[in-house]
């Protein structure tokens, strides 16, 4: 081996003054100081979460004592689901009844009227009939030549 590999090293012995012996001491003040700060910010983190956690717990105890009635509001909700399906079903069916009800009742009173208005035409048939036979009897005879003859009054 050659002896340019073989060199011992050395270093440089750092000059220190006072300037820098200043610089580095505000430097590690101003380093401390930020530590400081993200220690406290850190600390009055850590105490907000901790009051969060506290109220989370107890939010969390509330709703596990409220659990069995939501199982109950639940079951309400359901049991008045089904009755107003019920209902519904009850009340079609109670229409569906009426409108039966008034589909006989229109065609009964529809009927009724074809009955009289039969009724109707056969006496006026029979009203002809007999004026005819009336007129035929001397209807059409001079009323001087009648044996009696009524007064026309006025009103």
């Amino acid at each position: 081996m050659s002896e340019e590999n073989n060199m011992p090293i050395t270093l440089e012995k750092a000059r220190l003054n006072l300037w820098n012996v200043v610089g580095f001491a505000v430097g590690i003040a101003v380093t401390a100081f930020g530590w400081g700060i993200t220690y406290n910010s850190v600390v009055t983190a850590n105490a907000a979460a901790a009051k969060d956690i506290a109220s989370l717990r107890d939010d969390v105890k509330d709703i596990q004592l409220q659990m069995p009635q939501i199982a109950q509001l639940q079951f309400q909700v359901t049991a008045n689901a089904q009755q107003i399906a019920q209902n519904k079903a009850a009340a079609d069916e109670q229409i569906k009844a009426a409108n039966a009800r008034m589909d006989r009742f229109v065609e009964t009173v529809g009927g009724k009227m074809d009955l009289m208005t039969d009724s109707l035409n056969k006496l006026v048939t029979r009203v002809e009939v007999l004026s005819n036979r009336v007129g035929d009897n001397g209807g059409n005879a001079d009323p001087k030549r009648t044996r009696f003859m009524l007064p026309i009054t006025k009103p």
